[in-house]
């Protein structure tokens, strides 16, 4: 839980406990430029071997090209493989980049430089388990209509292990590496924030509607971090919608006509895990910053007007 004066996520990369050596104020630019140059290198490595890889063991080479240059779909073991493996070791860029800015890795984590477990266990109970009921109930009594084949079971295979290291990867660049070294700067939440929001959103090929819910997960996201001050909750409630997605994706959900009253079910849990959420952040409300945060960077701080001179106003009569 917080204390009193514990600093708020946001802040940490000023923290000195937190660093491996003395802050300076380009530090954070080198931070968020290596961050982001790894996020891709590291993907565009990963194509490399998983193209030469696939090639090597005689996969057909078209089949390879729309993997990689088509459409993002995760709707086959192959896919899923790529895109969510891809994405899962992209996440070491936030750790090398804070280590190169001269900071411990571990305060990406949380406030306490660690994975904690209440925040998870909570997280897991209201955003997780309400979402997961909800598609496993489907699918027990009205059936997958994908058949239930050696696919199939792959694809469960593949999303319940690759999912959540996929999510962690964002939350760890969007809501933890580019969050903390905006934050050195400018003190406000709404500044730290709001500034990756943007680029996370762009990262998504979706029409308008779909933009506009990226938006909106990625607020909700923020709000946890910023509530917990880690991101536990932000990573279970990115793992829940993807794992509800890409579920709905290979089981055939996605693809019923359009009339069909079960293409509700992936809407309703999604509309739970943010119901989860925000009963999250009641149940974890201990865990938010101590003190409101101050105004941004560029105001003065406490203590501005300190050795002026003392005036007394007289009463009105």
């Amino acid at each position: 839980m917080s204390t009193p004066d514990a600093p708020a996520y946001h802040r940490l990369a000023r923290e000195p406990a937190l660093r491996r050596s003395p802050y300076r104020p380009w530090k954070p630019a080198l931070e968020i430029v290596m961050a982001l140059v790894l996020f891709v290198v590291i993907q565009l490595i990963y194509a490399l071997c998983f193209f030469a890889l696939s090639a090597g063991s005689g996969l057909n080479l078209g089949v390879l090209e729309d993997l990689i240059f088509g459409d993002p779909a995760t709707t086959t073991p192959l896919s899923m493989l790529y895109f969510y493996g891809a994405l899962a070791l992209s996440g070491l860029s936030a750790f090398i980049a804070a280590r190169l800015a001269g900071r411990r890795p571990a305060a990406l984590l949380s406030v306490e430089g660690r994975l904690r477990g209440r925040p998870l266990r909570v997280s897991l109970l209201w955003i997780f388990l309400p979402a997961a009921a909800c598609m496993l109930i489907d699918a027990l009594v009205n059936g997958v209509p994908a058949p239930l084949t050696a696919t199939f079971w792959m694809c469960v295979v593949l999303s319940l292990a690759l999912v959540p290291f996929q999510s962690a990867a964002e939350e760890l660049i969007f809501r933890g590496s580019l969050v903390q070294s905006i934050g050195a700067w400018a003190r406000s939440p709404w500044i730290t924030y709001g500034a990756p929001l943007p680029i996370f959103v762009a990262g998504h090929l979706y029409d308008f509607a779909g933009l506009t819910s990226v938006a909106v997960f990625a607020a909700l996201a923020s709000l946890l971090v910023h509530r917990t001050g880690g991101l536990e909750a932000a990573i279970v409630l990115h793992t829940t919608n993807n794992l509800v997605i890409s579920f709905a994706e290979f089981s055939g959900l996605a693809g019923l006509p359009e009339d069909n009253n079960r293409l509700l079910v992936p809407a309703l849990a999604v509309f739970l895990q943010y119901a989860g959420a925000v009963a999250a952040l009641v149940v974890l409300r201990d865990y938010a910053p101590a003190k409101p945060s101050p105004p941004p960077g560029w105001f003065p701080g406490p203590g501005w007007h300190s050795g002026w001179p003392e005036v007394e106003m007289s009463r009105v009569h």
